[in-house]
């Protein structure tokens, strides 16, 4: 229990730095390139280096559950106007906008990228 919420705070703080970054800057931070118009994820190894686990690109009428990619810490939202939901294994949902990187707050089961340039219609 101690391990979990040690790395929940991890998590938290990772994510508050990692949505001030550009994409120019993630890269150099070590994050693997993301090619618009995808939406990619990315998971920490023992070793503290981030691979990318899974790209999308596709709308979906419902949630897209993730494979490999269930439980990732990082995503980055390369799309120009599309935003992206993220349904987490508690049931909250959030919302993440166009062109930016961003961290994880829970376990991410399942994203559904919407056609709207903002998060206000949630």
């Amino acid at each position: 229990m101690r391990v979990r919420s040690s790395f929940s705070i991890l998590v938290v703080a990772s994510s508050a730095a990692l949505n001030l970054l550009s994409p120019g800057v993630s890269r150099a931070a070590g994050l693997p390139a993301c090619a618009y118009p995808y939406v990619c994820f990315y998971r920490m190894l023992d070793d503290s280096s981030v691979v990318k686990t899974g790209q999308l690109r596709d709308f979906t009428r419902g949630w897209q559950r993730l494979g490999v990619s269930r439980g990732a810490i990082y995503g980055w939202n390369t799309r120009r106007d599309d935003v992206l939901r993220v349904l987490y294994s508690s049931g909250f949902v959030s919302c993440y906008p166009p062109n930016r990187i961003f961290g994880f707050t829970g376990i991410a089961t399942a994203v559904r990228i919407d056609p709207s340039p903002t998060c206000e219609n949630m």
